[in-house]
């Protein structure tokens, strides 16, 4: 499974109870490609919005483009909502806390047409001179750009946004 990579942008977004996820999305046009998938996929909405202690990784719409671009056969509806779940990783991780060592932790994919692991296929966490990353479970490696933090009511939830 990828990581829909290039760089991930982790930015600080206070949101106030009267603000959803999806209009803070809205504000943010290098991320349209991410809204739009989300309102094809209201498990996937419902997911994030529901979620505690999660970190999301939002790949920008360079990261959509060039991932579409280079997949052969075209992706299913049910592939790009699989990939999208592996861009939820359960547990709050700033990149503070990323260290030279990988951490891997589990996503919130767990269609055993797309992994056979039961607690959700692994995610890497990992700071690579100076720079943090994310490693799919390919190896291949993407670069956070802008850490977010994204305050909901009774929540706190990580975010991650990167480009391919």
């Amino acid at each position: 499974m990828y990581i829909l990579s290039l760089a991930i942008a982790l930015v600080s977004l206070a949101v106030h109870t009267s603000a959803s996820f999806l209009s803070v999305l809205a504000s943010h046009p290098e991320l349209s490609q991410f809204n739009a998938y989300l309102s094809q996929f209201p498990r996937l909405t419902t997911t994030i919005n529901t979620v505690d202690n999660a970190t999301l990784l939002i790949p920008s719409n360079t990261a959509f483009t060039k991932w579409l671009q280079n997949t052969t056969p075209p992706l299913t509806p049910s592939d790009i909502e699989n990939t999208l779940n592996y861009h939820i990783i359960h547990g709050t991780f700033p990149t503070a806390s990323f260290t030279s060592t990988a951490q891997f932790v589990p996503s919130f994919l767990t269609n055993t047409s797309y992994s056979n692991v039961t607690e959700g296929l692994l995610v890497g966490l990992i700071n690579i001179d100076g720079n943090p990353q994310i490693r799919s479970g390919l190896g291949t490696n993407s670069s956070i750009v802008t850490p977010v933090c994204l305050l909901i009511p009774f929540r706190i939830t990580s975010l991650g946004v990167f480009n391919l």
